[in-house]
């Protein structure tokens, strides 16, 4: 597998994750029954054979059990025991060990030879660190043909991010429709002005400020405009910055070793303390629910995993806590339900319902921004695609919902793009290398 370095360093941090709490797979569980007696905070639960910790688990005192993360929770939450099921860590590089012995580093610009002539370089999209486009070229009878899929783009208004280049001519390009047509209606500038103002408001008024972000990218991007808004007076050095998840620490710990690289701002990477402002610190456990004012910075983004879990009934139900949500937030998950707001008209106290099926009190105040995506919107990509050939290049719309795609592909056609698809399972796109037909 080839991928850029930094595509490598974080991949090996979130497939990680990701296979730790991957909740739609059926593993079989072992953990020690002696550990779960004593009450603890929570239980070690190992699933993999070449664990060297899970083989140490005596006959006598090895528990199992067959089914998801979710259906392990539940079967412990019938026996009446409310530890949190922590998947093993071991095991999770056990089963990650062999992916990334073949995963290949490759330096933006390079091309890589993949056989009988076809070639395949990086090329910085500018999203998040190791991002790229990937340029395939084909060969023909008389020219190569040059296919580009972009990958997720990020754009020139990031404050961390330098932003991708405009794209080389090709024949061909797989483009991103995350936001369909819809062109960048604020300046980032503005929508995150609009965050800080807030932010500084909350810890004036003695509140907690709770902001659920990825691991990945938003909470480095969430960290920076705390740093910023520190700078303008709006927050003192001195309120206490939670990060709780270890993996939003490790992706820091990257963006941190790669600051020199070139990919980011130089007014960003200059300054260790956009990352790492004064009252920052990971070492923070659920028990240690903040004491307002303060700031708690919590994976998952949508509030369905982790932390953002965990914290649910526990500050929800405080109307000294301002929650801030700043990404994403899947319509029926946590997060998107407090977006959503309180039904209209309704006389009833505002719920929502947390992951396990439960109804959790909402008396904390709830705000929306934008400005963090890493995304390019229509006009960004419009000038990605800027070099190329509109009555040649043809290009194929992913990565987005039906309605955007649709709407994406109507306002290409009508700004001159001779040739748009939209990508479907199991269409067949025909295109020609050099003189052949493909």
């Amino acid at each position: 597998m080839y991928a850029t370095e930094g595509t490598i360093q974080l991949a090996a941090l979130m497939l990680r994750s990701h296979i730790r709490y991957d909740e739609g797979r059926t593993r079989q569980w072992t953990w020690t029954e002696s550990i779960a007696a004593k009450k603890k905070d929570y239980i070690t639960a190992h699933w993999n054979h070449e664990c060297q910790w899970a083989a140490q688990i005596s006959v006598r005192n090895k528990r199992t059990f067959t089914g998801t993360i979710e259906a392990l929770e539940r079967r412990f939450r019938f026996q009446g025991n409310d530890q949190e099921i922590s998947p093993c860590k071991s095991c999770a590089d056990a089963e990650l060990a062999p992916v990334l012995r073949r995963m290949r580093p490759v330096p933006y610009g390079t091309p890589v030879e993949l056989g009988e002539g076809v070639r395949a370089t990086p090329i910085d999209a500018g999203h998040i660190p190791g991002s790229c486009s990937w340029l395939f070229e084909l060969p023909g009878e008389m020219t190569s043909t040059r296919v580009l899929f972009s990958g997720d783009l990020g754009w020139a208004g990031s404050t961390i991010i330098q932003g991708p280049s405009p794209a080389p001519p090709v024949d061909m390009v797989f483009v991103e429709t995350t936001y369909g047509c819809s062109p960048r209606s604020k300046s980032a500038d503005q929508e995150l002005a609009e965050f800080r103002t807030a932010l500084g408001k909350t810890i004036s008024d003695g509140h907690t400020a709770w902001i659920p972000a990825f691991a990945l990218d938003r909470t480095q991007k969430v960290l920076h405009q705390i740093r910023i808004a520190q700078r303008e007076g709006l927050i003192p050095d001195s309120i206490s910055v939670y990060v709780p998840s270890p993996t939003a620490k490790d992706v820091t710990r990257v963006y941190e070793e790669t600051r020199s690289s070139g990919m980011f701002r130089p007014k960003w990477a200059e300054d260790p303390t956009n990352l790492r402002p004064p009252g920052y610190t990971d070492e923070f456990t659920p028990e240690d629910a903040p004491r307002p004012p303060a700031i708690l910075i919590t994976t998952s983004g949508m509030m369905d995993e982790a932390f953002s879990r965990m914290f649910l009934n526990i500050l929800l139900k405080q109307p000294s806590v301002t929650v801030f949500l700043v990404g994403y937030q899947d319509p029926f998950s946590p997060g998107g339900q407090l977006r959503a707001g309180p039904a209209v008209g309704s006389d009833e106290p505002w719920t929502i319902q947390a992951p396990d099926g439960k109804p959790v009190a909402v008396n904390a105040t709830v705000l929306n921004f934008g400005g963090f995506s890493a995304h390019g919107r229509a006009n960004e990509i419009d000038d990605w695609l800027s070099q190329q050939d509109k009555g040649q290049c043809h290009v194929v719309l992913v990565h987005g919902d039906q309605s955007a795609l649709s709407d994406r592909e109507k306002c290409m056609r009508e700004s001159g793009w001779s040739e748009v698809t939209v990508a479907q399972n199991g269409l067949v796109i025909p295109f020609e290398t050099g003189t052949r037909d493909h």
